[in-house]
């Protein structure tokens, strides 16, 4: 299937960085693969580049698989367990570091096996997540028709990381991490023929029911 590019940082600029005022990406998508790509630097530091998108889904579409393709975090000296990936419903995230907000789903991604490139993450989103002290619940079943915020950032302690956020640790200020996620947008199936006919059945006998 071919891929659309949604957002490549290197040709359209930098996705925001900011949680209540996110990049709207295209208008609402059909079915098909789309891609964004960027670079996140290190959240760990002041200069940190967390990145926020928003993907909307057409009528009878659902999300179907979030792809890791492209996931490069060798500038690293501790690449650690993943960058974060964090879902939320609406057009903005209101996570902070005392509540996980209106985030739907989190994971993070990239490095483990499972999550690394080529492996499907939505089922990751799916699963509740600890973030900090408090637990993301997951998305649970199928993200269909209306808007998402993604927020993408990976971050690993530089000697100036203060101790409550993990430091001091051995990495960079200047570490990042090049990303690209490819979303399959799908096609919700229609009721198979029995199944509508069975449908139509039982609305006729409860209509008779209720006009003797």
């Amino acid at each position: 299937m071919a891929v659309t590019v949604l957002h490549d940082e290197d040709a359209d600029g930098d996705l925001s960085n900011d949680p209540n005022n996110p990049t709207v990406l295209q208008q609402a998508l059909d079915a098909g693969v789309y891609a964004i790509s960027g670079r996140a630097l290190n959240s760990s530091d002041i200069l940190g580049d967390p990145d926020y998108w928003v993907l909307s889904l057409e009528p009878d579409t659902y999300l179907s698989a979030i792809r890791v393709t492209e996931y490069d975090n060798s500038s690293y000296v501790d690449v650690g367990y993943g960058g974060f990936l964090g879902i939320s419903e609406g057009l903005l995230v209101t996570a902070t570091s005392e509540s996980v907000g209106n985030l739907l789903g989190g994971a993070l991604v990239g490095v483990e096996i499972g999550t690394d490139i080529g492996a499907d993450v939505l089922d990751n989103l799916q699963d509740p997540f600890n973030f900090g002290p408090f637990v993301i619940k997951g998305i649970g079943g199928e993200l269909r028709e209306g808007s998402y915020t993604f927020w993408f950032q990976e971050g690993n302690p530089t000697p100036d990381t203060p101790a409550f956020a993990g430091g001091p640790g051995p990495n960079s200020a200047d570490d990042f991490v090049d990303y690209t996620f490819e979303f399959q947008v799908s096609q919700v199936p229609e009721p198979s023929t029995p199944l509508l006919m069975t449908v139509v059945m039982i609305a006729g006998l409860l209509g008779r029911r209720r006009n003797p």
